[in-house]
């Protein structure tokens, strides 16, 4: 694997790290905040989500480990690098919150198309499988959601 290739590979997996961090906190701010119609059933699927996420964090950061390259831990790197936005600390109707978090899995699913597609140039198929399986989770997701919103 090139050097640039592997630069490449690292940072857009750093990437998802910092998101997937950004994404977490905010699943977590929804389901704290959330008002209005629904709030019961998407208070426990909020914590699903975040819990879930967490867990795709954790795996994804310690691929980098398993690379020999270093995954980014600090607040201020994975603010630095993500494309998703933070929120502030408030309450949040329901369907509102529905659509952002859909939104911000969007961006999650787009990314992880895109590693798929940089894992297959660099034959790492271990990696290559586990974006493949993160892809159908996140598209799981989105079609939940989408759904609520209907």
């Amino acid at each position: 694997m090139a050097k640039k290739q592997t630069d490449t590979f690292i940072k857009e997996m750093n990437s998802l790290v910092a998101n997937l961090n950004v994404l977490y906190a905010k699943v977590h701010n929804y389901h704290w905040y959330i008002k209005g119609p629904g709030f019961f059933s998407l208070h426990g699927k909020y914590e699903e989500f975040y819990n879930a996420i967490a867990l795709d964090l954790d795996a994804v950061a310690e691929r980098v480990l398993i690379l020999g390259e270093q995954p980014i831990a600090s607040l201020k790197e994975y603010l630095d690098m993500a494309t998703i936005k933070e929120r502030k600390s408030e309450p949040i109707d329901t369907l509102e919150s529905v659509a952002s978090i859909k939104e911000d899995f969007l961006i999650v699913s787009d990314q992880i198309q895109n590693l798929i597609e940089l894992t297959e140039e660099l034959e790492d198929d271990v990696t290559n499988d586990m974006m493949v399986a993160l892809k159908t989770k996140y598209d799981k997701y989105i079609w939940m959601l989408d759904s609520y919103q209907k």
